[in-house]
């Protein structure tokens, strides 16, 4: 009795649950459920960053035509219009009156004391640039035994500050009257300066000369014309290879 009673009791169970199977089987279909199948799903992953590019800096030393003396708006003077062209963030630092050995005062520069290019770079401390510009020599007149090495003194010092900065000589600018019989001689030798020292060297060549509507009524700065005949001269001389 007690065995048969066990077997009943199995027999029972089993009865159960084939009909719970079954019940669960009617309710599916009756639902129209899909059958369970292994989740396929791909996790999700953050795609990467892009990491910001910024745009390179460039610092302009040099005198009042890089400062922009003349343009009607800091926006129109030809360091800037360059800086807009080739993307670059501009610092300008450019001071009336100075040059390689020339300083100046507060008649050229408004300040009480200007200094050459050299000590300009060795004080300029807010700015890291990528691209290191000097465009001057006007104010220093005819040029002296010492004068290339005032001038790879200024590229040096630009170089031992700014390391990874490629430092650009652009020739120096006359105004638009013939240039003096010294000119070329000045030139010259900012051009051998450069070459000694690793810079780049941009030959301007005479972008305001015999253009009297290129200057203001100083005879001398260039207006907002002059500048973008500057800021021309400029770009069709840049090195394609050194805008990165």
């Amino acid at each position: 009795m007690r065995s048969r009673n066990w077997f009943g009791r199995k027999w029972g169970y089993t009865l159960l649950a084939v009909v719970a199977v079954a019940s669960l089987g009617l309710t599916a279909a009756a639902l129209n459920l899909p059958p369970t199948q292994p989740s396929t799903t791909t996790p999700w992953t953050p795609k990467p960053q892009t990491p910001q590019v910024l745009p390179p800096k460039a610092l302009f030393i040099g005198d009042s035509y890089t400062a922009g003396v003349g343009a009607s708006e800091p926006e129109l003077r030809w360091t800037t219009l360059v800086s807009t062209e080739l993307g670059w963030t501009e610092k300008n630092e450019g001071r009336g009156g100075t040059g390689y050995v020339k300083t100046s005062g507060v008649e050229g520069c408004g300040l009480e004391h200007c200094p050459i290019y050299s000590e300009a770079i060795a004080a300029s401390t807010t700015f890291t640039p990528d691209v290191v510009i000097i465009s001057g020599g006007r104010n220093d007149g005819q040029a002296t035994e010492g004068y290339n090495a005032a001038v790879q003194g200024a590229i040096s010092t630009a170089k031992k500050k700014w390391p990874k900065a490629t430092v650009v000589v652009t020739s120096p600018i006359w105004d638009d009257d013939a240039a003096p019989q010294w000119w070329p001689t000045l030139v010259t030798t900012v051009r051998e300066a450069a070459a000694a020292s690793g810079a780049t060297f941009l030959d301007m060549g005479h972008p305001l000369q015999g253009n009297v509507r290129f200057v203001t009524e100083d005879g001398v700065h260039p207006n907002d014309a002059g500048h973008r005949a500057i800021a021309a001269e400029f770009l069709a001389a840049w090195p394609i290879e050194a805008t990165s």
